[in-house]
C-alpha cells in the first residue's frame, strides 16, 4: 500500500473536522529503529526516513509500523493508518468486484 509520510494527513479533533499535513518522516523512523527488531525493522526505518513522496509499503512493512503505532503512537497517528489501510482495503474491493 502506498503512503506519504512527509505529508501525512491527520486529524487534530475527535470529531475530524480539522485536519494537518504533517512530516512524520523522521520521528517515525527514529522510533521504529528504537523499537523494532532486526534487520526488516532497520531497513524500514531507513526506508521510511530517505523517503521523498508516496512510497509503496509490503504487508510486513504495514504491520511493523502498525505494531509500533499501537504501542507508542497518538492516537490521531493510529486513526489515521486505519484510515489508509480501510482505503487500500476498499480499492482493492473495488478492483476486484470490477474483474468479475
Amino acid at each position: 500500500m502506498k503512503i506519504d509520510f512527509k505529508n501525512f494527513k491527520v486529524y487534530i479533533d475527535i470529531a475530524k473536522t480539522m485536519n494537518q499535513i504533517l512530516d512524520i518522516r523522521k520521528d517515525l523512523s527514529d522510533g521504529i529503529y528504537r523499537t523494532a527488531q532486526g534487520v526488516a525493522g532497520y531497513a524500514l526505518a531507513l526506508k521510511i526516513y530517505n523517503s521523498d513522496s508516496e512510497e509503496e509499503y509490503t504487508d510486513e512493512e504495514f504491520s511493523l509500523i502498525e505494531n509500533y503505532a499501537n504501542q507508542f503512537g497518538t492516537p490521531f497517528f493510529i486513526e489515521a493508518l486505519k484510515e489508509i489501510k480501510q482505503n487500500a482495503e476498499c480499492s482493492v474491493t473495488e478492483i476486484d468486484t470490477a474483474n468479475e
